[in-house]
């Protein structure tokens, strides 16, 4: 793979200069780490995966351990290095996905979407297994924010920061669900991260009727935890991301 003067090799860490560490998005109350948080950036456009590199470099709760272009060098450096975080730029796909969070050691995946990507492509890019996408319009405080997040969050909650009105452009009406309404409304608030507790508040319903209405959600779909019920749900466009990244009820 052709790389000039200026684009180091993937394991290549670039170490800015420390100005003003810590002046943006200070880490939250709830993150307990006592380390920084560990940071492949991955991107297939150099001046993007050099700027991203920089911006998170000079945060002092993040550490860039590692840089890739994208496919395969994205995949064995991340293999290799076990970073907490991957944030992707024209770096991994949906089909690169999958080979990095299976396993023991699931590393969180943050994907960067311009507002002209097929939101198709962005249900793909969360059905397979990424964390969160972030639209390139956030600004760096969205995005370091977005990385103590994945971090954070449960294996059952997925985070989309993709503008409503381009993903609803998009948007599809199903007809013949599995799902009823109800169990559409229910999966639709896991997806947004909501603890059982939570949903039953949010829709007047006991704990035990939305337990009932998950097993019935996971038989339908033939999955076996929330994490596989959002991903089912996702690819088969039972519930979309536009409605996740909304907010409303």
């Amino acid at each position: 793979m052709h790389r000039d003067a200026f684009d180091p090799p993937p394991t290549t860490v670039a170490t800015p200069p420390p100005v003003d560490r810590g002046a943006s998005a200070a880490m939250p109350d709830s993150f307990s780490r006592t380390s920084p948080v560990r940071v492949v950036v991955a991107s297939g456009l150099g001046i993007i995966r050099d700027a991203i590199t920089l911006m998170l470099g000079n945060h002092r709760d993040i550490a860039v351990v590692g840089r890739a272009d994208c496919g395969e060098s994205a995949i064995e450096l991340t293999r290799r290095l076990c970073p907490d975080v991957v944030v992707s730029y024209y770096g991994l796909t949906s089909e690169d996905i999958p080979q990095l969070v299976a396993g023991a050691n699931r590393v969180r995946i943050v994907v960067l979407v311009t507002s002209t990507e097929d939101p198709r492509s962005q249900h793909a890019l969360l059905a397979s297994g990424a964390y969160a996408l972030l639209d390139t319009s956030a600004t760096a405080g969205d995005l370091i924010s977005s990385i103590f997040a994945a971090t954070t969050m449960s294996d059952g909650m997925v985070t989309a920061f993709v503008p409503q009105t381009v993903l609803s452009r998009y948007a599809v009406s199903e007809h013949g669900s599995v799902l009823s309404p109800r169990q559409q409304e229910v999966l639709l608030h896991v997806a947004k991260g909501l603890s059982n507790r939570q949903i039953s508040s949010r829709l007047g319903l006991t704990e035990g009727t939305v337990k009932r209405h998950l097993a019935n959600i996971y038989a339908k779909l033939n999955v076996r935890s929330r994490t596989e019920a959002i991903r089912k749900a996702l690819t088969d466009h039972l519930i979309h991301t536009y409605e996740i990244a909304g907010g409303g009820d």
